[in-house]
């Protein structure tokens, strides 16, 4: 059974630590090293609270009075988002697991998205292209846990605080491939590190 602990952002599979697909991309792709502290704190908690916002308006649960001003422009780029795109959700903020390779995650938005079946991260910061390793592991896992082939078409959005938005298609077959397979190789590094005691915060 999968379970996750929100205070220390860790998932356990049957009681054993697994990592997250955002962990094993900033341990081995992404580097934060020259972003101050305070300014990288700032960041995941203005991502954390878009996140929230646009999970409970997806779910119809949002209180409008708490939405803070910082967090009020990214909420609006979702809407228009949502207006102009029409996106047929099935999964919001989804815990998923790879049996076989070990890994977990929360994927952000699972569904139809212009007619095809879809995974989609949101994102409140600048492009990265890790956004394409990460949709692909999320996709990889859904189907492992499902036991189904489905061929889902891979969106990063980027909300702006100007309100606006940026949707990116990440996708083809032959990307995805090649998505998955340089998240696997991360997943190696991710492995050889933590034989070798090289990962801050994992116990």
């Amino acid at each position: 059974m999968l379970t996750f602990d929100p205070a220390n952002h860790r998932y356990h599979f049957n009681g054993q630590r697994v990592p997250s697909v955002t962990q094993v991309l900033d341990a081995t792709v992404v580097d934060l090293s020259m972003v101050d502290p305070d300014v990288l704190m700032a960041a995941q908690r203005l991502g954390t609270a878009v996140h929230l916002a646009c999970e409970f308006d997806d779910k119809g649960t949002l209180d409008e009075e708490s939405v803070s001003d910082p967090v009020r422009p990214y909420l609006e780029a979702y809407r228009k988002f949502k207006a102009e795109c029409r996106p047929a959700w099935i999964l919001v903020e989804h815990r998923v697991f790879h049996p076989l390779m070990q890994y977990a995650g929360t994927l952000d938005r699972e569904g139809g998205l212009m007619g095809k079946a879809c995974v989609l991260d949101i994102k409140s910061g600048i492009e990265h292209f890790s956004t394409g390793m990460q949709t692909s592991a999320y996709a990889e896992a859904l189907n492992a846990m499902t036991g189904e082939r489905v061929r889902r078409r891979r969106f990063g959005l980027y909300l702006k605080d100007t309100g606006n938005y940026v949707l990116r298609d990440l996708d083809t077959e032959a990307i995805h491939e090649h998505d998955f397979r340089d998240f696997c190789n991360a997943l190696g590094v991710f492995r050889i590190k933590q034989r070798h005691n090289q990962l801050k915060d994992w116990k």
